[in-house]
């Protein structure tokens, strides 16, 4: 996407199933994906770095595995309700 978008759901939903995402270096995805490690950020205006990252994904099943798993573990171990919750607490504290 080229526009902004704070909190790009698609991304959370991505990492919920296991599945690596490539998103816009616009908006919230460069906080919700670590580049190169669970997905990744690119200028949507780069079209031959969008297609590189989607051939390299649709080619290489171990890479869009290996990248899917990294995501949902980072899900749930930093954006997962609990975390979320535990985080208010924190706030609510100070």
């Amino acid at each position: 996407s080229i526009c902004f978008d704070s909190l790009p759901t698609v991304v959370l939903d991505a990492m919920a199933v296991g599945r690596p995402a490539i998103a816009s270096i616009f908006g919230g995805s460069r906080e919700l994906i670590a580049d190169g490690e669970t997905g990744y950020v690119v200028d949507p205006f780069d079209v031959p770095a969008v297609a590189g990252r989607l051939a390299e994904l649709l080619t290489d099943a171990p890479r869009a595995d290996a990248l899917g798993a990294a995501g949902r573990a980072r899900l749930m171990r930093e954006f997962s309700t609990a975390q979320m919750i535990q985080q208010y607490e924190q706030l609510a504290k100070i």
